[in-house]
């Protein structure tokens, strides 16, 4: 099985191949430090070394390659100390973000978080779950309209969304995830903020804990 997807227009295609190997690294078909070579990169994306190495820069930026001047350029590896410091980061930014998209909620921002919830409801898959378990949390903070806030989380989260897909594999996600994460937008639906708060920093340490547990075990 190819590790990358089809590249597509019309985009850049260093964006198509930053696009391609970051799903692979998302998708644990490209493991912590295995080096990227941008010639044998090329020849499996169908592209010359120029794009595959814009790539791979952009995704140094995103903290999931980077460069050694041994071995030239491989996937991140994640220590617990960097995921308790994108934790703390990411609780005061997710949290920031939820408080600011309060007050600009539509009806069709919740149709949407549960339509995305009834379709991991129907999938075992852990890297459509993956996608959709962010895709319902980027629904409900990209209302916060702060476009680099939001580009932020998105960095942070890839960082360690990528063990978490790793957990799921092994061990499956938690039964009662969907029933947390509706009750997040139960209660925003309501108003309640605080009560929404409270629960996304659950889930947060949660994730966080299995994270810890899953490094210290390596």
């Amino acid at each position: 099985m190819p590790k990358f997807d089809p590249l597509a227009e019309p985009l850049p295609m260093h964006i198509q191949v930053a696009d391609a190997i970051k799903k692979a690294i998302m998708r644990g078909d490209l493991k912590f430090r295995e080096r990227l070579p941008l010639e044998e990169l090329g020849k499996e994306l169908g592209v010359s070394r120029m794009p595959v190495r814009e790539a791979l820069i952009r995704l140094e930026k995103e903290g999931l390659v980077v460069f050694n001047n041994r071995r030239g350029a491989e996937v991140a590896g994640i220590t617990l100390e960097q995921v308790l410091d994108i934790t703390n980061l990411r609780s005061m930014l997710e949290s920031d973000a939820l408080k600011r998209a309060k007050d600009h909620y539509e009806p069709q921002h919740f149709v949407e978080a549960r339509s995305i919830l009834k379709k991991a409801s129907r999938t075992k898959d852990a890297d459509e779950l993956g996608d959709l378990h962010w895709q319902f949390h980027h629904c409900l903070y990209a209302p916060c309209n702060r476009p680099i806030q939001m580009e932020m989380i998105d960095t942070l989260h890839s960082n360690v969304e990528r063990i978490f897909r790793m957990l799921w594999r092994d061990s499956g996600l938690r039964s009662n995830w969907i029933e947390d994460h509706n009750e997040i937008l139960v209660s925003l639906e309501k108003g309640d903020l605080e009560k929404a708060l409270v629960m996304v920093e659950d889930h947060m340490q949660v994730t966080t804990d299995r994270i810890a547990g899953f490094l210290n075990s390596q």
